[in-house]
């Protein structure tokens, strides 16, 4: 099978550290969503990131913006996605208060996706 990694979680949280880590150990080419903020607005970003999770793999992607885009991901897909999602959502360091309100963001929809796809793993269903 072919390894398809999303990191997902709020400012912070140690995702780019660590898929650069993975990245190496397994040999994976890794894409940073947070590379396209200034080239498009969120929404559209989100759009773009849910195209991309459909990507053939291998690869490792994260980045701030991949929450928005897997619940877009999840909205236009009826099954389980085919790629593993790992979450770090815990600041490493002391956030500036934009950062805080963007964690605050990120946590309610980070919530929303998992219990969606907690509840598609239960169903059984795959992408």
């Amino acid at each position: 099978m072919t390894r398809k990694i999303l990191i997902i979680g709020g400012p912070r949280g140690g995702k780019t550290t660590y898929a650069r880590k993975l990245s190496r150990e397994l040999g994976i080419p890794l894409d940073h969503f947070d590379n396209y903020i200034k080239q498009y607005e969120w929404s559209e970003l989100s759009e773009k990131i849910s195209d991309w999770l459909n990507d053939p793999g291998p690869w490792i992607k994260e980045g701030v913006a991949g929450v928005r885009g897997l619940r877009k991901w999840l909205r236009k897909n009826g099954g389980h996605p085919d790629f593993e999602v790992h979450v770090m959502n815990e600041p490493k360091i002391k956030l500036t208060p934009g950062q805080e309100r963007m964690h605050k963001n990120h946590s309610r929809i980070l919530h929303e996706v998992l219990t969606e796809m907690a509840k598609r793993k239960e169903r059984g269903a795959r992408a």
